[in-house]
């Protein structure tokens, strides 16, 4: 991802990963927050891998990958990623996630 992509994603879902400072702590900035969620995503790093990188707990991690990719998928679903509504929307996204021999779906999941 280049810097304006990571720059552009970041300015739309701040609002959402932001978090308040508590008398006990300093809070996770979203500049941060991003970051440790892309690399999860994207290489597919362990929740403990990215731990060890960013200096941060798995636990914690884990909530932060949580909460970033609930706040993409609000701030974008409905523009980016709409769900199909009906069946034959559903055999449209089969036909195209099924090619030749390789399916990658669970066919038996879906009645045609």
């Amino acid at each position: 991802m280049n810097k304006a992509t990571f720059d552009w994603l970041l300015a739309k879902i701040s609002h959402r990963i932001s978090k308040l400072d508590t008398t006990m702590r300093q809070a996770i900035i979203p500049m941060e927050r991003l970051p440790i969620t892309l690399n999860y995503l994207a290489p597919g790093n362990s929740y403990t891998f990215i731990a060890d990188r960013y200096m941060r707990g798995a636990s914690t991690v884990g909530e932060i990958v949580e909460e970033t990719c609930q706040a993409i998928w609000d701030e974008f679903s409905e523009e980016y990623m709409k769900l199909p509504s009906s069946p034959e929307e559903w055999k449209s996204v089969a036909k195209v996630l099924c090619v030749s021999d390789k399916c990658f779906i669970d066919q038996h999941s879906m009645r045609y």
